[in-house]
């Protein structure tokens, strides 16, 4: 059974996971919405004796789980820079946009693409700006930044809305051709993104494994106590231009359906 709440935050996320351990249930696959604030809400869980493996993103109170199943979200960061800065001649400003502080695979892409940044002294950051996930508040920061700095080189998005809010600022900017923008995940619209060139590429998660993955260890662990590793990351795909419809590439972008 999959729940999940309608707004990818903490208290919403705490209603749903208070619901269903009403219902008892056997192994818990999550994907906490906060490093901090699921912690104790999931020590409440596996006190209760339900074994729990997070999947994707993580919690600071790492012994309330048996694993955690995620992407190299540092690396993620890291390939990430390394694309803007080949792209750009190692040289412009480049700016990076996040949902919140707070999220672990976030704050990792975030530390990646900043670290591998400091290798190149000709591009200047210009930071972090945060736009709760919102595309149209990410779009409205995207027009801001180029009142700012019009001759803003690239940007960074590290997640899905943000990814798609990047996309409409740079198209109502009618800046594609100046800014290299790089997403990260692979939905419908980010594809379609990078087909009419508002953005050149995405850091595509294997997603589909981690979720299969996350089942499988949790089969074991309630057949006879298999525990899984304590934590597993998996790499990336990365899509642009010359290989959205590589069937390599193809079978790790989001579905619509």
């Amino acid at each position: 059974e999959w729940q999940g709440p309608a707004k990818y935050e903490p208290a919403e996320q705490i209603k749903v996971l208070n619901s269903v351990m009403q219902q008892d249930p056997d192994f818990l696959l999550t994907a906490p919405t906060d490093v901090n604030a699921l912690s104790q809400p999931l020590k409440q869980v596996s006190d209760g004796d339900t074994p729990i493996i997070t999947v994707d993103t993580d919690v600071a109170a790492t012994e309330v789980r048996l694993g955690n199943i995620t992407s190299d979200n540092e690396l993620g960061g890291k390939v990430a820079a390394e694309y803007i800065a080949e792209k750009i001649g190692g040289k412009g400003k480049v700016l990076l946009i996040n949902q919140a502080p707070g999220i672990s695979t976030l704050d990792a892409r975030q530390k990646g693409f900043e670290q591998e940044l400091k290798k190149h002294p000709d591009i200047e950051y210009l930071g972090v700006e945060y736009t709760q996930d919102d595309p149209n508040k990410t779009a409205a920061a995207v027009g801001a930044a180029l009142q700012k700095d019009p001759d803003l080189k690239g940007i960074f998005a590290v997640d899905t809305l943000t990814a798609e809010g990047v996309a409409t600022g740079i198209a109502n900017a009618n800046k594609a051709d100046q800014i290299v923008a790089v997403g990260f995940d692979g939905s419908p619209s980010e594809v379609e993104a990078v087909r009419k060139g508002t953005l050149d590429a995405l850091i595509v998660q294997r997603a589909y494994d981690m979720g299969a993955l996350a089942v499988e260890y949790a089969v074991k662990y309630l057949e006879d106590g298999t525990e899984p590793p304590a934590q597993e990351l998996l790499d990336y795909v990365v899509a642009d231009s010359s290989n959205l419809d590589d069937p390599e590439v193809q079978k790790y972008l989001y579905r619509a359906e």
